[in-house]
């Protein structure tokens, strides 16, 4: 590498890390801040992070090579990309901010554990998410 790369690469790191610091100490203890659930976003905004992850994940990793498997046709998937997370927000979107209200819940795990009072289906429920976004 040159120098001058080394030189700038450091730099961009050291204001990443200045960054980070910063926004940590800023930041609420509790992790409210972090999963969103200060109330502050909309389902829309929150159908829409949901569909960009989603599109993202396929898009660039496995979209490229079902596309040369299969042809152009995996390309609409991004229709029903949108069309699921739609549906997912409404049917699952709606009960989880009705019940945020009345209770502290910030996840899927929080809201097993509140609707039936079991930190063992919380605990079953954040082992499932784990492996639905690995597999």
């Amino acid at each position: 590498m040159k120098t001058a790369e080394i030189i700038v690469t450091l730099l961009y790191s050291l204001i990443v890390l200045w960054w980070a610091i910063s926004a940590k100490k800023q930041a609420d203890k509790s992790g409210a801040k972090f999963f969103a659930s200060s109330k502050t976003f909309g389902a829309l905004v929150a159908g829409l992070a949901a569909a960009t992850t989603g599109m993202s994940g396929f898009g660039f990793v496995g979209g490229p090579g079902l596309n040369y498997k299969f042809g152009s046709a995996v390309m609409y998937m991004g229709i029903f990309f949108t069309v699921s997370y739609g549906l997912m927000m409404w049917l699952n979107g709606k009960p989880m901010r009705m019940m945020s209200v009345i209770t502290n819940i910030e996840t899927f795990a929080d809201l097993g554990d509140v609707r039936y009072g079991s930190r063992t289906l919380r605990f079953l429920i954040a082992i499932n998410l784990i492996i639905c976004i690995f597999a």
